[in-house]
């Protein structure tokens, strides 16, 4: 994980905190960043910071380096709805958005995959660090998962998809789905203590998306 986010640094947009410097000794690997003043955003509904880390993830717009792993193929490797069949009844339309979501991820862009307010440091702008899950994809992928954060943080799904602004629609659902299995698979196979909130977010979501496509 060190190595992968030494070696994307440089590529990195302005929001992110550079790296200064690194030493490698005795099996230790030590990275130096920029240090950044401030704390972690507040993503709870009436929040000042809420509408600054908004304005900063669309702004997160950086080609990806050909070294970086492509989200899609991440993904498809997982299969997550797919596996769990195994464990639990899985809708077939679920697993068919989940293949179908491998296509739609695709894109040239770097995205950080891991937005959540301990990767969001507010100085006199959003800085956004620790980009160790940095892959490759589709431009509106980090908005989507801010804004599964943004329901985990109190806010209703309606209002956060207002607040994050337009994906692509038949995106927005397939990516709602096939998150929601990555995040029901990982709290069967790896519990802690984080995750049923995470899955409760994304399946709100679900739940919003579902019933946009029946009306």
């Amino acid at each position: 994980m060190h190595r992968h986010e030494a070696g994307i640094n440089a590529f990195l947009p302005p929001a992110a905190p550079r790296l200064l410097w690194q030493v490698e000794t005795e099996g230790w690997l030590v990275l130096g960043f920029e240090h950044v003043e401030g704390g972690h955003a507040d993503l709870a509904p009436g929040s000042p910071d809420v509408d600054a880390v908004v304005r900063a993830i669309h702004e997160l717009r950086s080609p990806a380096p050909a070294s970086c792993t492509a989200l899609a193929d991440q993904w498809a490797r997982l299969a997550a709805w797919r596996r769990l069949r195994v464990r639990m009844e899985v809708p077939d339309q679920y697993v068919a958005w989940e293949s179908r979501a491998v296509d739609l991820l695709r894109g040239d862009s770097l995205l950080h995959t891991d937005i959540h307010a301990l990767n969001l440091l507010i100085d006199t702008r959003v800085r956004v660090v620790d980009w160790a899950w940095a892959r490759q994809g589709a431009h509106w992928v980090d908005r989507a998962f801010l804004l599964i954060r943004l329901i985990e943080a109190g806010h209703r799904p309606e209002e956060a998809q207002r607040l994050v602004g337009a994906l692509p629609k038949a995106g927005a659902t397939t990516f709602a789905v096939a998150v929601l299995g990555i995040w029901t698979y990982l709290e069967h196979t790896d519990p802690l203590p984080h995750r049923p909130s995470l899955t409760a977010a994304a399946r709100a979501w679900v739940d919003l998306r579902l019933w946009a496509e029946r009306s």
